[in-house]
């Protein structure tokens, strides 16, 4: 049991270790979503509590470090390759060891991280992203060795 807890831990780590690392997150295996780290602006009210109850006054946290915005760990299921029945039950809840990194990363990379909109679903940001992707596959896929600069060339032949 000890063994299979070890081997678990070990992965889950690593998968946060790579959202935090990485710009776009991860995809979890099997199809069961996505995880990554959003940048959004500061809502109207953001309480420090602990100088808050050090001073006995209401102290708002400014995150001065990265130009009032914060970090949000996100996890979506809606836009995954193959639909689940009750994906709208899934939810996420980050270890304590995944939002401590991000607290200690994000003030200083915040810049690296994607922008969310409060008013722009989430799923459209996926599909924007994937829509670049497959562009940018169908260019490679149809002009492989066109070279726009060598006026000699013959046109390709598109299918």
């Amino acid at each position: 049991m000890d063994k299979f807890k070890e081997v678990i831990n070990t992965f889950n780590g690593k998968i946060w270790e790579t959202v935090v690392a990485e710009r776009d997150g991860v995809e979890l295996p099997e199809q069961l979503g996505f995880i990554f780290i959003g940048t959004c602006p500061r809502k109207k009210s953001n309480v420090d509590f602990y100088k808050s109850q050090t001073y006995g006054v209401k102290l708002q946290n400014q995150n001065w470090e990265s130009d009032q915005y914060i970090a949000k760990i996100f996890y979506t299921n809606y836009e995954t390759k193959y639909r689940f029945k009750h994906n709208d039950l899934w939810g996420f809840t980050g270890v304590r060891d995944f939002k401590r990194n991000v607290g200690k990363t994000y003030p200083k990379e915040w810049k690296k991280y994607v922008m969310v909109d409060n008013l722009v679903r989430v799923s459209k940001i996926f599909r924007k992203q994937r829509f670049k992707q497959y562009k940018q596959d169908l260019t490679q896929q149809l002009l492989p060795e066109y070279d726009e600069f060598n006026l000699e060339q013959p046109w390709p032949d598109l299918p």
